[in-house]
C-alpha cells in the first residue's frame, strides 16, 4: 500500500490551490505559469514585469497558506530567481 506523508499531501494541495489562483492573475500581466515541477513554479514574464510578477507569486503563495491554515500561522518561504536564459545558472 502506498501512502504520502501528510506534509507531502498538503503541500502539493496548496500549491494546486496557488495555481488556481495565480494563473489567471498571471494571464491577466502576460505571464504564465509555464510548469510546475515538484513544489516549484516556472513562470514566465516579460522582462520589465519580472519583479513585479515574482511580487504578485509571492504574495498569492504566502495568502494561500494562510487560507488554508489559519491557526498555525506556518512560516512562508519564496526564493525568486531569473535567469537571462534558459539552460543557464541563475
Amino acid at each position: 500500500e502506498l501512502l504520502n506523508h501528510p506534509n507531502q499531501g498538503s503541500a502539493a494541495d496548496i500549491l494546486r490551490h496557488v495555481v488556481v489562483r495565480l494563473g489567471p492573475l498571471l494571464r491577466q500581466q502576460g505571464a504564465r505559469i509555464a510548469t510546475v515541477l515538484y513544489d516549484s513554479l516556472l513562470i514566465e514574464a516579460p522582462a520589465p514585469i519580472v519583479a513585479e510578477i515574482g511580487a504578485l507569486a509571492e504574495r498569492v503563495m504566502k495568502e494561500e497558506m494562510k487560507r488554508l491554515f489559519p491557526v498555525l500561522e506556518p512560516r512562508v518561504d519564496v526564493s525568486l530567481e531569473q535567469p537571462d536564459r534558459w539552460g543557464t545558472d541563475v
